[in-house]
């Protein structure tokens, strides 16, 4: 029998995350298996947490040097960032593995040679990567995630162009258990029993116990099972006998790596999801995630293309190396999956990405040997982005909508306009996004969307817009559409004027009636704006010289000029200001979610929709300012 242990939080995670991963499950697991010499365990643990126990559990890193001294734990490797290790290229495969790899041979004193995919997400072309790192074997669940269904849980060689590696299949079993508890859908005893019952079944299995939904699962408990997870590990480890020793003092899996004259079968691990470890319902493969979710597939391809424009710099390699770590960093892919960390509904990881794609640009930006690309497809949808940069703020103007689809506060690293994808609830639920437009007809009401005034809420979050460059600094643009409205015949003609400013955003509105009939609406201009906020509701506040009043979430407020947000997390005030007096919608987005915090409201992000009374007789034109100003 084999048993290990696995945690994958990664970079961007909270300080509390971290803190209960090692409280509730690592310290229990690693004190335990100290106390029970008999026992061999295999462990593995992401790059993120590793920094954690050199920052913050010196101890703990002491117990685990004693440990490997005394055969009794095994490292497993893998990408150090997290990444889906295929769809990185080649070279940067190698790079993660390999950075992982040395900082546990220097830290802990031995190198490992078996292989860990970051949720157990495979393909066969790592078989060529495992062997320039020199790993003999990958451990990975035989449960398809995708199709629903168990291959084999015997181990078996694998061939992949004339090179051999090792397959050691867990035990889903186990898997499934922890995945049953994790959901809140068993108790901590029947957790205990389902391990007991599968281990029984299978003694030569290979149990790799999942640190991460361990502490999920507790966390739901009431009280939470916390000072109780320990016993978890205290069940498997029962079920060694105490005369059971590893073959010439190393660990069980470590010595049939090593064994070859006794040649496993052969068999074959076709590409694949593998494993219970992430909710993946309605998915196909790992890129179906990035077809699905336009703010993913937004962050992906931004990494990606400012990759190609690294690989193309080679004037100065001190740079080029800078900037290749940088985006390294960025490279993970714990923000597409929603695992026990919370993927993309988890606003840390997002921003970690972030942080590290805008210091790589800017650093790019400034090398007065590139000819920096201004206007480029970012996110591959088949239609050129217009990229501006200043001394505070830089940005990203997108066609569909006219509007900007990244606003990032240099200073702070955080991008503004990153709003997840909260689920629609119905086909005229806003888009994310700063500056879109959007037409209330017949007295339609924004702040409520019944079914017959979603009809006269027409969003043009989606419509295409043509952009033109007004300089030549690439800091001022037009962004125009034509719009048909009913009865036919009815024409609106949009342009927004763009003018990027050093911590300021200042957008003049022209409309213009281009039909017969006059028209009478609401113009609104939806601002989404992610705040660094962990709960509870946005402070908006109106301004004016006599008071300042909070404007609730849920609700419209008139008469304004101006408006403020505090930003409390990036010590920054946001405001709105206007040449015309409006009235203001606000609405805070929040989404459930179960990570290994415990089932919680994780905040995605804030809609404030300006709102003006448009009356235009035909041929007739009118203009609006609004500005958006970041402070620290």
């Amino acid at each position: 029998m084999f048993i290990g242990a696995y945690s994958q939080i990664p970079h961007g995670s909270s300080p509390q995350a971290f803190k209960r991963v090692v409280d509730c499950a690592l310290k229990p697991l690693l004190t335990h298996l100290y106390q029970k010499p008999w026992v061999r365990l295999h462990l593995y643990l992401s790059g993120a947490l590793l920094e954690c126990l050199d920052d913050s559990y010196p101890e703990i890193n002491m117990l685990i040097v004693d440990l490997i001294k005394k055969e009794q734990l095994e490292f497993l490797t893998g990408g150090y960032y997290q990444p889906v290790l295929h769809v990185l290229p080649a070279k940067e495969r190698s790079l993660q593995i390999e950075k992982m790899t040395t900082l546990l041979r220097k830290r802990f004193g031995k190198r490992a040679r078996v292989l860990w995919c970051y949720n157990q997400i495979w393909n066969p072309s790592l078989v060529n990567t495992m062997k320039m790192c020199s790993l003999d074997a990958v451990v990975i669940s035989p449960f398809d995630a995708l199709g629903g269904k168990t291959g084999t849980e015997k181990p078996f060689r694998m061939q992949e162009m004339g090179k051999f590696i090792k397959v050691f299949p867990s035990d889903d079993g186990i898997s499934y258990a922890v995945r049953q508890y994790a959901d809140g859908q068993t108790d901590i005893e029947m957790l205990k029993r389902s391990m007991k019952t599968s281990l029984a079944s299978h003694p030569d299995a290979f149990a790799m116990i999942n640190i991460d939904q361990l502490c999920q699962g507790a966390a739901q408990m009431v009280p939470r099972d916390d000072e109780h997870v320990w016993n978890v590990f205290e069940t498997v480890f029962s079920l060694f006998p105490e005369e059971v020793q590893s073959d010439q003092g190393k660990t069980q899996l470590y010595a049939l790596v090593e064994r070859p004259e006794e040649p496993l079968p052969l068999g074959y691990l076709p590409s694949g999801w593998y494993g219970r470890d992430a909710s993946i319902e309605g998915v196909r493969a790992f890129n179906d995630l990035l077809v699905q979710d336009n703010t993913v597939n937004y962050l992906h391809a931004r990494l990606l293309t400012l990759t190609e424009i690294v690989r193309a710099y080679r004037k100065n390699r001190d740079v080029r190396k800078y900037v290749e770590a940088l985006l390294e960093k960025a490279s993970g892919s714990a923000a597409y999956i929603r695992d026990s960390a919370g993927g993309p509904y988890t606003g840390g990881l997002r921003k970690y990405c972030y942080r590290h794609i805008s210091a790589a640009e800017q650093q790019l930006m400034k090398q007065p040997d590139i000819s920096f690309p201004f206007q480029q497809d970012v996110d591959y949808d088949g239609m050129d982005e217009y990229l501006v940069s200043g001394k505070v703020i830089s940005g990203v103007l997108h066609a569909r909508g006219g509007s900007l689809c990244e606003l990032i506060h240099l200073p702070s690293a955080w991008n503004y306009a990153d709003t997840a994808g909260v689920p629609a609830k119905d086909s005229t639920s806003a888009v994310p996004g700063l500056f879109q437009d959007c037409l209330l007809l017949n007295g339609a009401e924004v702040e409520k969307p019944d079914a017959q005034a979603s009809k006269d809420i027409i969003r043009l979050a989606n419509h295409i817009y043509d952009i033109t460059v007004v300089d030549k600094k690439n800091t001022e643009f037009l962004a125009s559409c034509t719009y048909p409205l009913k009865p036919a015949g009815n024409v609106i003609f949009i342009e927004k004027r763009y003018k990027f400013r050093t911590n300021a955003v200042i957008v003049t509105i022209r409309l213009k009636n281009e039909g017969q009939r006059q028209l009478v609406f609401k113009l609104g201009e939806q601002v989404n704006l992610t705040l660094g906020q962990h709960g509870g509701t946005v402070p908006v506040f109106s301004i004016s010289r006599e008071s300042s009043n909070i404007i609730p979430s849920g609700t419209m407020s008139k008469n304004h000029k101006s408006i403020r947000i505090l930003d409390e997390e990036n010590k920054t005030t946001l405001s709105l200001v206007s040449d015309a007096r409006f009235s203001i919608f606000h609405q805070d987005f929040s989404v459930p979610v179960n990570t290994l915090l415990g089932f919680h409201e994780e905040y995605q992000y804030t809609e404030l929709m300006p709102v003006w009374n448009v009356d235009l007789p035909s041929g007739a034109e009118m203009t609006y300012m609004l500005a958006l100003k970041i402070e620290r």
